[in-house]
């Protein structure tokens, strides 16, 4: 409609601007185009109304968030058996109450039988005593005897009694039919609540033989982790055992190392291990002990103002030195080819189960889903934490701990780009690992460049730190 007029109005300026018009010619279409204006806004404003008639209701209405909460089959059948189990002593006492008061009935019943029989057997015996001539010649004789003759007082009584019996047998009709209603209407009942005794009992049946033939997925799965736990206790007192096997016998010459000693200048990293020989709070290495106490003694002999050089001495110590290298090298290839493989299975399903006790722990959102991708990358070994910009040798990164290494937070954004956050709920996840004391953020400063250049901020496991033992 608006598009019509307005081409209309426009072939009309066409035509109107081909001659020439004198000023009130030319006010007039002015007049006239002002007046087909207001009638397009006024229309406009009739469709606009009824569109935005409802807009402050519904505004209201878009403003509330309705939530629903849904209730698993296994609490609606823990409800159904608990309800089951509250009105079952009700429904008891209701069967016991309905059976007393139908034996009661019964009973009034029988006797009101006996009685309305032993009524309408007298009843007959009374009305067999006055045959119809008798009660005519009884009639007859009392019109003529006046009133002193209606007066008799047998059959005044007979009568009276008669009628009374009538109106009682009546009564007795009358409850009877009463008892038997009320008798139908409490068997109805009864029937009811033994269909509902009934029920309650098949549900309470199928509940019970549910619970017994189905385990709930918490029972399920505790079941599933101590068979893995027996499995793991299994291997790892395999493995001991054939470590022991494959330990030779050291030394007598060599002694146990003490605690209170400084060991030799290393650096070594606190890592847990499967046999319990690493990863204790004592710095010890359970596959040679006596290396420490042997470098000792021959630093101590050296520093001795009287060791002169004996060669007898100079002897002892490089075929000590040679035990002590071919011990490093059998402990340092039975570490390679019996632990570390078990060890690194045994990592990987650890981290597998963290990822997977954090998506329960956390369902909302994507939140659980990103915390587990986080723990991963965290425990993960692979040359990607480093941002592949250096490639070092395999000694130096085995001397590197990937856990007080961390993870860059650029390597996160990579994977977890700012402009999604709403999509992966990355800060989220952070600050949640973070208040539960599993993470912790630093800033790494590189010892080569300049002190005052500002480092780079990586995320590490709280709490791993390095030991350097001097």
């Amino acid at each position: 409609m608006l598009a019509q007029s307005a081409s209309r109005s426009q072939h009309n300026d066409s035509n109107s601007w081909a001659k020439p018009h004198s000023v009130l010619e030319n006010l007039q279409g002015s007049v006239d185009k002002l007046s087909h204006t207001l009638n397009a806004l006024q229309g406009s404003v009739e469709l606009l109304q009824p569109s935005t008639k409802d807009f402050t209701r519904l505004k209201q209405v878009m403003q509330f968030q309705r939530q629903y909460d849904l209730v698993s089959e296994k609490d609606i059948k823990a409800a159904q058996s608990q309800i089951a189990q509250d009105i079952r002593p009700q429904i008891d006492k209701l069967l016991s109450d309905a059976e007393g008061a139908m034996t009661k009935l019964m009973s009034e019943e029988r006797e009101l039988e006996a009685t309305v029989e032993k009524q309408e057997e007298e009843l007959k015996v009374q009305q067999s005593k006055y045959t119809g001539s008798q009660r005519h010649g009884m009639l007859h004789d009392r019109m003529k005897q006046g009133d002193q003759d209606k007066s008799d007082p047998d059959a005044i009584e007979s009568m009276r009694r008669i009628k009374n019996l009538k109106l009682k047998k009546d009564s007795l009709i009358r409850s009877i039919e009463d008892r038997s209603e009320e008798i139908e209407r409490k068997e109805h009942q009864l029937r009811k609540l033994q269909g509902d005794s009934v029920r309650m009992q098949q549900i309470k049946q199928s509940t019970t033989m549910e619970g017994t033939a189905q385990e709930s997925p918490l029972q399920q799965r505790k079941r599933q982790l101590m068979a893995e736990l027996a499995t793991i206790e299994l291997k790892l007192s395999q493995k001991q055992k054939a470590i022991k096997s494959q330990r030779p016998n050291h030394s007598s010459t060599m002694v146990d190392v003490s605690k209170d000693q400084k060991p030799s200048r290393r650096r070594k990293f606190m890592e847990a291990d499967m046999d319990g020989s690493l990863g204790n709070d004592e710095p010890h290495w359970m596959f040679y002990p006596q290396h420490l106490r042997f470098i000792q003694g021959v630093l101590e002999r050296i520093c001795d103002s009287s060791y002169r050089g004996d060669p007898r001495i100079l002897k002892e110590l490089e075929s000590q030195g040679r035990k002590y290298l071919q011990q490093i090298q059998k402990a340092r290839t039975t570490i390679s080819t019996v632990s570390q493989t078990d060890r690194k299975q045994w990592k990987r399903h650890s981290v597998k189960q963290m990822k997977v006790m954090c998506k329960i722990l956390f369902p909302d959102g994507t939140v659980g889903t990103t915390m587990g991708r986080i723990i991963e990358m965290l425990f993960c070994d692979d040359s990607t934490k480093k941002d592949g910009s250096s490639q070092k040798s395999q000694d130096d990164e085995m001397m590197i701990d990937i856990l007080e290494r961390g993870v860059p937070v650029k390597v996160l954004a990579r994977e977890f780009p700012p402009a999604q956050e709403r999509r992966h709920n990355l800060q989220k996840a952070i600050q949640i690992l973070s208040d539960i004391g599993v993470i912790e953020t630093l800033q790494e400063v590189d010892d080569d460049h300049d002190e005052s250049a500002p480092g780079e901020m990586i995320i590490r496991v709280k709490g791993v730190e390095s030991i350097l033992q001097e």
